[in-house]
Order: structure tokens, then C-alpha cells, then sequence
């Protein structure tokens, strides 16, 4: 989303300027959320977490967070530039230590989207509901993060569509649904094995 953006208003992202990745940023973190409640069947609305101390403990959840409701994408992309906002998902001063411990951006990203989306939309997209996590092992996004943030939809697998393996039957016991993506998304990923041509 952000390299799609500097690529729409004609900046190389390889010559991109402090100032203009920023606000490039800021419209990639609203386009993530309003394409996540876009695709919510519930809540249409976005939540953005922001917190007010310090990012550590956010991978066991986003306790100590507030909330707040955006109706409009403009009301949202204008909250990014604000000072709440603005602290808690971006760092000032990359060399500043104490700032980046306090700043939990990527995490509250994901936990604004899940909360867009709605905990249990999140759980039913997945193949297994009960099983859901978005954090895997080594502590990276699992494959419905990414399709979350990338789609809008947490589905567990990146095929098109869903897959049904096991008994012929439609409503067969022995049967296995594997959710893919639903539709092609604006903006999707390498995977490593496509970046070597194999």
C-alpha cells in the first residue's frame, strides 16, 4: 500500500523524502483500515487502538488501549496526522530508544484491524475458528494477519477461493473446507519462493 501510493503520486520510493514517506504512510495505514471495514458484513466502522504508556506486553493483547470510532476516511486519514495518533503508530526520533519501546505501531495496526473486523469475523474466516491466531511461531504474523491486512479478510490460505477436500457429498462428515482469498486484492505479496523463480 505504501509503495503503491509514492508509485501514484510519482515519487520512487528508492527517492522518497522524509516528509512525503510520512504522509505516504499515514494513507497506507488508512487505506489498510477502511479496506478492513469495507469488507466487515457487520461494522463498517473503523476502530484505531491507540495507548497511552508503553508498547511492552502488546504481543499478549492489546490491554491498555483505547478506542476510537472513524465514519468517514477522511475523518481517519485526518486522525493519522493527529498528535494521539500520531504518537502512538509512528517514531520520531528512530534513534531514540526509550521512544521506540513506547511506540507498538505494527502491533496496534493489527489489533485495529482485528477489532474492524470484529473477533469473531476474524475467527470464522479462518479454516479453523477455534485454532485462530494472528501471532505464530517466533512471534511473526500468521497467514491470516497477512491476508487480513492485505484483503481484509482473515482467510487461512492465499489459493482463490475455498477448497474442499475429503467426501464428494457437499455437507459430507469427512470433509475438509480450506478458505482461500475471495476476490484479488489491489495489492498483494512476493512470497520467497517466487522472488528465486521457483
Amino acid at each position: 500500500f505504501l509503495v503503491r501510493h509514492l508509485l501514484k503520486i510519482g515519487v520512487s520510493p528508492l527517492k522518497c523524502d522524509s516528509t512525503t514517506g510520512q504522509s505516504a504512510l499515514r494513507e497506507a495505514l488508512t487505506e489498510v483500515l477502511w479496506m478492513v471495514a469495507q469488507e466487515s458484513k457487520t461494522n463498517p466502522r473503523v476502530l484505531c487502538l491507540s495507548m497511552g504508556s508503553t508498547a511492552k506486553g502488546l504481543l499478549k493483547g492489546p490491554y491498555g488501549c483505547q478506542s476510537w470510532e472513524y465514519f468517514s476516511r477522511q475523518d481517519l486519514r485526518k486522525a493519522f496526522d493527529g498528535p494521539l495518533l500520531s504518537s502512538a503508530y509512528f517514531v520520531k526520533n528512530p534513534n531514540d530508544e526509550a521512544e521506540r519501546l513506547r511506540n507498538g505501531g505494527v502491533l496496534l495496526l493489527l489489533y485495529s484491524a482485528m477489532a474492524t473486523r470484529g473477533v469473531e469475523a476474524v475467527r470464522l474466516d479462518a479454516d479453523q475458528p477455534q485454532e485462530a491466531q494472528m501471532i505464530g511461531h517466533h512471534n511473526y504474523c500468521t497467514q491470516e494477519a497477512v491476508n487480513l491486512l492485505l484483503t481484509g479478510v482473515a482467510a487461512s490460505n492465499v489459493f482463490d477461493g475455498i477448497k474442499r477436500l475429503g467426501s464428494e457429498e457437499p455437507t459430507g462428515t469427512d470433509q475438509t473446507t480450506l478458505k482461500g482469498i475471495e476476490k484479488q486484492p489491489e495489492v498483494g505479496f512476493l512470497s520467497l519462493f517466487e522472488s528465486f523463480k521457483s
